[in-house]
């Protein structure tokens, strides 16, 4: 017996999956996460001290047009709490159907919040979602009609709770009955319920027809000033607010914008919000430098010498700022974090600059899916906008057209055109994406040797390209090369294990597990499973060193970088050798110190 449970990390949903679980249910906590409300730290934390899987799910552009017009109205604020519940509930039937679960539960009592849990808000909630039957509140079930499960004998309903009104004494004390060795927290308020934030929002939806996820995630990251009808100006007021807005304009839904920060100063950063071609650019820029030096302490720069960094969305053409498309790659490639850097300080500088356009496709059409991972509803979103991501790749490699507005493309046609990289490369890491969203089980190994092939031996395989310019890898360097990908691929899907299967992936192969006697929907530390993972990570290592005559071959000034990533993967075999093979209850990590022995045998190896 299965249940998804709404779960905030908090009091009130720990207590619902702990009732579950004393009837001998299966909790799968569902974790929603807004730009407004984001408690999916401390609800991971609670999630597992109960032992249970946590499922989180990011709203998108549909949840902010619906905050501008929601169909129940706000409360006391901005906040839409039943149409935001709705919302929820929806997301949570959607991944019931996709676990196959049997019921969904959530930690409601009756009377604790006026704006959506009175008896009537609970019934029009249930109603609304579709949900009729399917949804349990152990908490105060036995003061509703019974659910299917009840009625079912699934749950026994003399076991559940009939708790009404705000008090937490008695659910404290449920809670030390039930052994919680610390009480869980009460839920982060969410911001559309807190008044000095409601301008911002509200000022949004005035001039914004079409508000989308990217334009909420710019109210929280600073001091927002209206420039005029069609233009908005957002401050960052410390440093987590200047990287918040480093994130957001890397973003592949960011609107038109200019982020100015300073370059020779420490200072704060802004970001102008508004459509910005070519003419109005170096305005926005201006207002940007404004900005910063009003809210910047006078003592840190000099009007007269002070430098900023300018990034812009879309790029405009190089020669009207510093930072063109290329540097808009490179900041997106420095702000993410891999086990070993796509551009390594080692890598050639005559590379740098390619290299950082072609990570910032793979990053970005890697997001696409990572962003909309969950729902069927999701997935077809994703999909769609795969298809219009193709459509800039085809823009892309029409050379002697005009220059693609996305930054990411901008960049990658001119190291298409410097490098003349095939476009099938690019292409086939679109259909291993697209593969990600309408496939999670693997039937044989030459099943997942076959989405390797397009998720992983393109970049191999791009790479070559680069290095060898202006000539032409030979088809045996490409064979190697393939062989170093898919092992690299391989050894990081076994390192993830754990953490696949938390979103429902299984990379297994399933002739693989029952060959082993291992039920992959059940994974358990086992001996079958620790021998089974022996053969997989065997084979892994296999394939890297299958690779190793590749090093020879390269240029010289490539090959300390070669080295590190296959000697990374072997590290990564080797982390998940010395634990035993037990990735299930740790994930094997490659040390700190570990990496720096790595990066100094490449580097004796390499010269």
């Amino acid at each position: 017996m299965k249940s998804i449970v709404l779960f905030s990390g908090g009091l009130d949903s720990s207590l619902a999956v702990k009732i579950l679980q004393e009837q001998g249910a299966e909790a799968v906590g569902l974790n929603i996460v807004t730009p407004f409300h984001d408690n999916s730290e401390q609800a991971q934390k609670s999630a597992d001290a109960l032992g249970i899987e946590l499922a989180v799910h990011r709203t998108g552009d549909d949840y902010i047009q619906m905050l501008a017009r929601p169909k129940w109205g706000y409360g006391k604020i901005v906040n839409p709490c039943l149409d935001c519940r709705i919302a929820m509930h929806l997301a949570a039937k959607s991944l019931m159907e996709q676990r196959q679960a049997d019921f969904i539960a959530t930690g409601d009592i009756i009377g604790q919040d006026p704006n959506g849990q009175m008896q009537h808000q609970l019934n029009l909630i249930e109603r609304e979602s579709g949900l009729t039957g399917l949804l349990l509140r152990p908490l105060c079930a036995a003061l509703l009609p019974p659910a299917q499960a009840e009625k079912d004998g699934k749950i026994d309903r003399a076991k559940l709770f009939g708790y009404t009104g705000r008090g937490r004494g008695k659910l404290v004390v449920l809670a030390h009955k039930f052994g919680f060795k610390k009480i869980p927290p009460l839920s982060v308020r969410c911001l559309l319920c807190e008044k000095s934030y409601a301008p911002r929002v509200l000022d949004l939806f005035r001039h914004e027809p079409i508000p989308t996820d990217w334009d909420a995630g710019t109210l929280n990251a600073g001091r927002q000033i209206r420039i005029d009808e069609k233009v908005r100006a957002v401050v960052a007021r410390n440093a987590e607010h200047c990287d918040k807005l480093e994130k957001l304009i890397l973003r592949t839904d960011a609107k038109p914008s200019v982020l100015v920060k300073p370059d020779n100063f420490t200072g704060t950063s802004a970001l102008v919000v508004g459509h910005c071609g070519e003419d109005d650019v170096l305005h926005f820029t201006d207002i940007g430098k404004k900005l910063i030096f009003q809210f910047t302490n006078p003592a840190k720069y000099d009007t007269g010498t002070a430098a900023f960094d300018v990034c812009v969305v879309p790029p405009v053409q190089p020669n009207v700022l510093r930072c063109p498309a290329l540097a808009y790659c490179k900041r997106l490639t420095k702000s993410r974090y891999e086990n070993f850097s796509v551009a390594t300080f080692l890598l050639p500088k005559r590379l740098r600059k390619p290299f950082y356009a072609v990570y910032a496709y793979c990053r970005c059409s890697d997001d696409i899916g990572d962003e909309h991972n969950g729902s069927e509803e999701a997935k077809q979103q994703a999909l769609q906008q795969f298809n219009e991501w193709e459509k800039l790749l085809n823009e892309c490699f029409q050379f002697g057209k005009p220059v693609p507005k996305h930054p990411v493309f901008a960049a990658l046609r001119q190291v298409a055109e410097e490098f003349q990289v095939p476009k099938q490369d690019f292409a086939d890491l679109l259909t291993a994406f697209r593969r990600d969203q309408i496939q999670n089980r693997y039937e044989t190994l030459e099943d997942l040797l076959t989405y390797c092939r397009c998720s992983a031996n393109p970049v191999g395989r791009i790479v070559l390209n680069l290095v060898f310019a202006p000539e032409k890898p030979a088809q045996r360097q490409f064979v190697l090369s393939d062989s170093i990908c898919t092992g690299l691929q391989l050894a990081n899907f076994w390192q993830d294990i754990a953490r696949d299967a938390s979103i429902g992936r299984r990379y297994i192969p399933k002739e693989v597990a029952e060959r082993f006697g291992v039920d992959i929907e059940q994974l358990q530390e086992t001996p079958p499973f620790r021998a089974m993972l022996r053969e997989l990570v065997n084979d892994a290592r296999r394939r890297l060193l299958g690779g190793l005559p590749l090093l020879d071959e390269v240029p010289k000034d490539f090959r300390v970088d070669l080295t590190l990533f296959l000697r990374g993967g072997l590290a990564v075999c080797d982390a998940i050798e010395r634990g035993g093979y037990n990735v299930l209850s740790k994930r094997p990590v490659v040390s700190k110190w570990t990496k720096l022995k790595l990066l100094w045998n490449a580097w004796l190896g390499g010269n």
